[in-house]
């Protein structure tokens, strides 16, 4: 696996984008509560190694 070699501003600005996503996302659980447990990504992140189009679990409150 090799990594992705980003200039210092690139990374700023992905580590922005990163933190954006995860302030929208924690606003949108507080707003909704829809969420899926660490199980269920558990799951999900094993059944991807073996079918890329495994479906995501559905969100539930």
């Amino acid at each position: 696996m090799t990594a992705t070699a980003f200039t210092p501003s690139e990374e700023v600005e992905a580590e922005l984008r990163f933190i954006e996503a995860a302030e929208a996302a924690d606003a949108d659980y507080n707003a909704t509560g829809q969420h899926i447990t660490l199980d269920e990504a558990k799951a999900w992140a094993k059944a991807l190694k073996t079918n890329r189009n495994a479906p995501m679990p559905a969100c539930h409150g």
